[in-house]
């Protein structure tokens, strides 16, 4: 550990009996953070049609701003007096 500067852990170190698997384990890429990473890796789900990965969750707003509907309920609710997100 002190020579590569990676970081093995216990539970590592005890489950490997070799080098060799030793090894396999510290030059093993790490998981993504993010399950978007994760997705966007796998070129099966991104090229299918019926399927989109977005980078963040797409809110009932964002969804109305797709179909083109938000600038109608915005003005909507500013005629209203009424918040257009959340709470006032």
């Amino acid at each position: 550990m002190q020579l590569t500067g990676i970081r093995i852990f216990d539970s590592a170190m005890n489950s490997t009996r070799t080098v060799r698997s030793l090894l396999i384990h510290i030059t093993q890429k790490p998981k993504p953070a993010k399950l978007f990473d994760a997705l966007v890796e796998r070129q099966d789900l991104v090229s299918l049609p019926n399927v989109k990965i977005f980078n963040r969750r797409i809110t009932p707003i964002d969804k109305e701003k797709m179909v083109g509907r938000w600038k109608i309920i915005e003005k909507e609710l500013n005629s209203r007096g009424l918040p257009l997100t959340g709470h006032s």
